[in-house]
């Protein structure tokens, strides 16, 4: 039988390379632009950006409405 053990305990202190959430935004950014590409150039796909661009646009500015404007208002109330 084996025994799982935490990593702390064994002497790993975890990854020794931190990589920022920005960066890892801007990957996500760029791998999703390649795929919306080549998506443009297969003819079965091409209503996927005509509908899912949009989608997406409407998406993020819902986001930006509720969620980004109320954690600013939370975070200025906490540092007053």
């Amino acid at each position: 039988m084996t025994t799982v053990r935490p990593c702390n305990a064994i002497g790993y202190a975890g990854p020794s390379v931190r990589v920022s959430y920005a960066i890892g935004a801007l990957i996500t950014l760029l791998l999703m632009g390649a795929v919306m590409i080549t998506t443009y150039f297969t003819g079965a796909f091409k209503m996927t950006l005509v509908f899912g661009v949009p989608f997406l646009l409407i998406l993020s500015a819902v986001y930006y409405g509720f969620f980004r404007k109320g954690r600013a208002k939370a975070s200025n109330k906490a540092l007053a």
